[in-house]
């Protein structure tokens, strides 16, 4: 009866969706329709070599704005008629990254998160997966396969994107900031 007790608290845990409105840019449908910045060709013009000493400051509604317009959605698989894709945030915070992934299983809000760190290797800048969330249960530093794999996807999505991530010198977090310098 306690295990009983328990798996239902954990379960009702990991239903509840995070609270994401410290988030600048959630959700995206309180944003203006305009036209958000292309990033990707803001860090590009940044990376040109005729652009010496370029540095590049984006915010996090900005990076948000760019995300939601960029990477659209589709659930697919045994459950898709129950799942809808809601959208993917990122907070910005001294250090660290976490990207929230938001889904809707049957009309109810569901968050999963991962939290990238940064450590500096020599010239090379090594990017980590330091734990997450799934509604409000806190990860540690593991995760699970499928909700690793949703964020490998999106990895995949914005190729390019994080292709220019990686040829930036300096990737500084900041408080709801990037900073990027080639």
């Amino acid at each position: 009866m306690i295990v009983a007790i328990g798996l239902a608290i954990a379960m009702g845990m990991i239903l509840m969706p995070k609270d994401l409105d410290q988030i600048k840019g959630y959700p995206t449908e309180l944003i203006t329709t305009e036209e958000s910045a292309n990033l990707l060709k803001e860090m590009q013009v940044a990376l040109d070599p005729k652009n010496t000493d370029a540095k590049v400051t984006l915010t996090e509604e900005q990076v948000n704005r760019y995300l939601n317009q960029r990477i659209a959605g589709d659930q697919g698989g045994p459950l898709g008629a129950l799942v809808k894709y809601r959208g993917v945030y990122a907070d910005l915070e001294p250090g660290f990254v976490e990207l929230y992934l938001v889904r809707s299983v049957a009309g109810l809000p569901f968050t999963v998160s991962c939290r990238l760190t940064q450590k500096k290797s020599g010239y090379a800048t090594v990017w980590r997966a330091g734990g997450g969330s799934i509604g409000r249960i806190r990860m540690g530093s593991k995760q699970f396969k499928p909700i690793i794999d949703a964020f490998l996807r999106l990895r995949v999505v914005c190729g390019d994107e994080m292709d220019a991530i990686k040829a930036m010198r300096e990737v500084q977090f900041g408080d709801d900031q990037i900073v990027f310098a080639k």
